[in-house]
């Protein structure tokens, strides 16, 4: 994105070329998303008992918290730079659309981070993969029922999307109660017939979303949605991963920031103060996670909270609802980037993060606790 802010002209971006390119980026980011989500923490419980921590419970307590929150700050924002609108409804569309971006949290970049500092079946590493995933789910079916309600789109047929959800439907039981191992042996026999199989998947899913009314990075996640229901091999999902994070995903943040050149930002204050702004009302949006310091030391609960504050999809989808003015697109993709750059390295500095108070240390399952066998699999302090 850095490197592409530096191009000297935007007439790039103006080739329909390199509009489709960016598109289908962002919409195998979005797959990938939808691939690497698991979907299982929105509705599963687990066990518990009162010396326990309930992380189904506390993640979505923390979901509305930070949704009420994000609601006050959207006032807060559009007291302080005021948008035009023709009447109330489309001022409460506005206020709305604030919010999903505030309280939104791209589980891609944030559950990956957790994977690999191997906290994830820790206590505090399963909290922050189910919110991540929540957050990130409410806010891609939010902006697609705005997007819906809104009419966007002219000519749109929302019908359509239950034909997408029917084949999540069907290959997902399909899957579940039919022989398809030597059909994905078959189609692991050969070399590229994946990838080309996940594209068509993903275009066909973009397109009949659009088509729908709906915001088309719906269509991409449903894309990757299927794909996860498909069971295919881990053979193909690096195909698939390669393709994805090693050509179109650079390609679409260069072109990102071909599309919102820093310095356009440089040139104007209003804009480098909304973004700062924007950036400041994203992590204040997560400070309900202050309240695990009943459980944490600060060095835990601390870069949590900075953590979860990463997004940068939502922001980018806020252009095609066409009710803020360039300077406020501008804001919000610039004040979300710094989410994507600063949260990571203040958490990958972080050398004790998995320290919990004393008091609670027999509720909390931390790294040093999990013992693996050979299928790594939690051996004490189960909950």
């Amino acid at each position: 994105m850095i490197l592409g802010s530096f191009a000297k002209s935007k007439d790039l971006f103006t080739s329909p070329l390199m509009e489709g390119i960016y598109t289908v980026g962002l919409g195998f980011f979005l797959l990938l998303s939808g691939l690497d989500t698991d979907y299982s923490v929105v509705f599963k419980r687990k066990a518990k008992n009162d010396m326990n921590i309930s992380v189904f419970k506390t993640s979505w307590i923390l979901m509305g918290t930070v949704i009420l929150l994000s609601i006050v700050l959207s006032i807060i924002f559009l007291q302080i730079f005021p948008i035009e609108t023709k009447n109330n409804l489309k001022q409460i569309e506005v206020i709305l659309l604030i919010t999903i971006l505030l309280s939104s949290t791209f589980a891609s970049v944030v559950i990956p981070i957790i994977h690999e500092r191997s906290f994830a079946k820790t206590t505090i590493g399963q909290i922050i993969c189910t919110y991540s995933t929540i957050a990130e789910l409410f806010s891609i079916i939010s902006l697609s029922t705005i997007m819906i309600f809104d009419e966007i789109t002219h000519d749109q047929e929302p019908w359509l999307l239950i034909f997408a959800l029917g084949a999540l439907v069907i290959i997902y039981l399909i899957e579940k109660y039919s022989p398809t191992k030597f059909l994905r042996q078959e189609i692991d026999g050969f070399t590229q017939l994946p990838v080309r199989i996940v594209t068509y998947i993903l275009l066909s899913m973009m397109l009949i979303t659009h088509k729908a009314g709906a915001e088309f990075i719906l269509g991409a996640f449903l894309a990757g949605a299927i794909i996860k229901a498909g069971n295919i091999s881990h053979h193909s999902m690096e195909k698939i991963e390669t393709v994805g994070y090693g050509l179109f995903v650079p390609l679409f943040f260069i072109l990102l920031g071909v599309k919102m050149p820093f310095i356009h930002l440089i040139n104007n204050p209003k804009l480098i103060w909304m973004s700062l702004l924007v950036f400041a009302f994203l992590l204040i949006a997560k400070s309900p996670f202050l309240f695990l310091a009943k459980y944490y030391k600060k060095n835990t609960y601390v870069p949590t909270t900075i953590l979860v504050s990463i997004t940068i999809i939502v922001a980018i989808a806020l252009e095609h609802f066409h009710v803020f003015p360039e300077e406020y697109s501008f804001a919000f993709i610039f004040g979300s980037a710094l989410t994507a750059i600063i949260p990571p390295i203040i958490f990958y500095s972080i050398r004790k993060f998995d320290e919990c108070r004393p008091e609670y240390s027999h509720v909390i399952i931390e790294p040093h606790e999990i013992e693996h066998d050979e299928n790594h699999k939690v051996k004490k302090h189960k909950y």
